[in-house]
């Protein structure tokens, strides 16, 4: 997750605990300069033979809070409620 003035930019991806990943094992990489800040997600390397091909999903969330999110505890209780919300089709 990002958060930037009260809003959480959230990226959902699994993680293979027993796979190889790149970068010493990586699951995100963050680039940041003057005007953007990038959250890559990484997947586990895959070695694919001729004419197949590899899915790896992830869910992008983009919510604004109406609570100060400058502790991980109230970020942790508005992506808990961002994410109940979803489940509910709200």
């Amino acid at each position: 997750a990002y958060i930037r003035d009260n809003q959480i930019y959230l990226k959902i991806f699994p993680i293979y605990a027993d796979e190889k990943y790149p970068h010493k094992g990586d699951t995100v990489e963050v680039y940041t300069a003057e005007a953007y800040i990038e959250v890559e997600v990484l997947s586990p390397l895959v070695k694919l033979g001729p004419g197949k091909d590899y899915t790896f999903t992830e869910q992008w969330y983009l919510m604004r809070s109406e609570q100060d999110l400058k502790k991980t505890e109230d970020v942790k209780s508005a992506v808990e409620q961002l994410l109940e919300n979803e489940k509910m089709g709200k």
